[in-house]
Formats: structure tokens, sequence, C-alpha cells
């Protein structure tokens, strides 16, 4: 049997070498954190300013070797508590919130099945709501004011779904198989396609239960893509020589070229409003061996650009919130604030 070794850490959040007033360092409070049996998916705030940290940790018993994992911080990473879903096997892969309640993506792990699991008292109790088999994936998820769980799954065929969960029924329904990235956006689903021959935008509009399409011209395919809270669309190639990438604000298609920065790569692009945040690196070739860690920040919508440099090794998906506060996970045990 394995020993389970916990030990006390202290959270740290690094201010910029190259500005004056964005980057922060604070103490956070001790918190005890299971050491090196804890592997992270996503950092995300909901729409109250709480923060949450999501993944799974290591334990080996007779039928499984990972479990749920879920923090909740109430100080932008100061001090976390732990959500109760540690009972669950698997891995908590995704997040979304509505004013009252929280849905989480349960992913399991070999032949287990995973759930969409509902709280509706802040993470003190989950009522599984949906099971899916292992061979599905679950692309993204969403929550609306009345409850309504809308979330997206690509079988290992790449036919794409979306399911809608109400109080009263499940609905399915099939997208097109030429859709490569499928968003979330108010009462509609935007999808785009990726062929060698076309890019289009395509709608779906879930009170009006039709599909529209719309050309989009891309310069090129993009392997990645995200969205951010105000449903900006970014599509990008991770880990990429490129640094190509673009941004679809309402339906308007934006390319920003940043091949001049030829000693960097481009890992996540963030946005909000005017100000665009480029989790990037010096010497891709030794990223995971500790090279000093980079920001390419535009505060003018890729007009001008600057780096803040970020003495990490790595920085997992960081979170935006609408006051432009930026946290982001460095390594494994550390935090840093942008203001």
């Amino acid at each position: 049997m394995k020993t389970l070794t916990v030990s006390l850490i202290t959270l740290l959040v690094f201010t910029s070498c190259h500005s004056t007033k964005k980057w922060r360092e604070f103490n956070s409070k001790k918190i005890a954190i299971a050491e090196n049996t804890e592997s992270y998916n996503f950092i995300k705030f909901d729409n109250k300013k709480n923060l949450y940290l999501g993944g799974l940790f290591y334990k080996e018993t007779e039928d499984h070797k990972a479990f749920c994992l879920l923090y909740k911080s109430k100080d932008y990473g100061r001090k976390w508590s732990k959500l109760e879903v540690d009972s669950r096997p698997g891995e908590i892969q995704d997040i979304a919130f509505n004013k009252t309640s929280i849905v989480v993506v349960q992913k399991p792990l070999f032949y287990d099945r995973g759930s969409i699991l509902l709280s509706k008292d802040g993470g003190k109790s989950w009522t599984s709501v949906y099971s899916y088999q292992n061979e599905y994936i679950i692309e993204s998820i969403s929550i609306d004011s009345s409850n309504t769980i809308y979330f997206i799954t690509t079988s290992e065929n790449r036919i794409k779904k979306l399911t809608k969960i109400s109080a009263t029924k499940v609905d399915t329904i099939n997208f097109p198989a030429d859709i490569k990235h499928l968003f979330f956006s108010k009462k509609e689903f935007i999808g785009i396609t990726n062929s060698l021959k076309k890019s289009e935008l395509i709608k779906y509009d879930l009170n009006a239960n039709e599909i529209s399409r719309k050309k989009l011209d891309l310069d090129k395919v993009y392997r990645d893509s995200k969205q951010n809270y105000n449903g900006d669309i970014v599509l990008y190639n991770m880990a990429s020589l490129d640094n190509r990438f673009q941004i679809i604000r309402n339906d308007t298609n934006t390319l920003f070229d940043l091949r001049k920065f030829e000693d960097f790569i481009i890992f996540e692009p963030f946005i909000e409003d005017s100000l665009i945040i480029i989790n990037s690196t010096y010497d891709p070739e030794h990223y995971f061996l500790g090279s000093p860690h980079i920001f390419l920040v535009s505060e003018d919508f890729g007009k001008t650009w600057k780096e803040e440099k970020i003495p990490s090794p790595s920085i997992t998906r960081p979170a935006t919130l609408k006051s432009k506060r930026f946290i982001a996970k460095a390594g494994r045990l550390s935090f840093q604030e942008r203001r």
C-alpha cells in the first residue's frame, strides 16, 4: 500500500520584471497539498469572482488509481478550500457556472463511465444528471439561468453532438461532420469547419432549432481554440513556431501575426476587451527544463506588444476576470497575479 505524504507549501505570486503596475507578489496562507499526487486541468473564475482549480489526485485502491479533485478560492488564490468530489473516481475535466449552480465534467479513466455533476449549494453536494461512456470526449459545457445544461461530445469516429439536459428531458443534436471547433454563445452554438477546401462559420439557433452557414475565411488550419467570457473566439496552434492566431469578435475575423517574435513559442492567447495576453516562453526546446516564462502583452488589441518575464518554468492555463485580474498557476505549487 502506498503512503500519501502531505506537506505545507507557501504559494507565491511573482511581479513582472518589465512592468511597475501589472504583476504583484504575495504570500498566500499555507495550505495542505498532497505532494506529487495532484494534477490540474483548469483554473477558472465564476461570475462571483470565486476561483476554481480542478483535476485529480492519485490514490491507488483495489478498483481505482485516481480520484476527482476540485479546489475553490474566495480571495484570488491566497487560500484554497477543497470541495467534496474526492470520493468519485476519475478527474474533473471542466466546469461551468450560473448565478446559483455549478456543473462539472467528471471524466472517466480506463473502463469507468463519466458523469455530468450538478451542485446547487456551492459545491457542498453533487448530483449526477447524466452518465456517458469513456469513448466520448466532452469538449465544452455550459449552463443557463434555468439550470439547463449544454455540452458537446466527440466520439471515436469524430462525430460531434450537442446534448441538452433540462429538468424534464435530454435532447441530442448531430452537427455537420466537418466541424472542427464548436462554442456556446448565449442562445446559439457557433461551429467552425476546418477542411482543406473551405472554412465556414456555422450557427445553430437553439430557439429556432435550425443551422445556418456563413463563410468565414481563415488563413490556415488551426488545431486549437478557446473562447473568453464575452464570446470572443481564438484560433491558434499551441506550441507552434508559426506564431499566428486569429480572433473572431462579433463575426469579424482578425489575424495577429507575431512571427517577428522568433525566439518565442505561443501556448495560449487570452483576451479581455482590448487586452491580449499570450502564454509564451523562450527556448521551446528546454521549456519543461526551467527556461524563463514570458507573457506577450498587448493593451490595444494587438497594435503594440511588450514582454513580461515570469521566473517560472511552466504555466497552467491562466484565468481572466472582467476586472482585468489575471491569475496563473505557475509550476506545480505557485500562483501569479496580474492587475
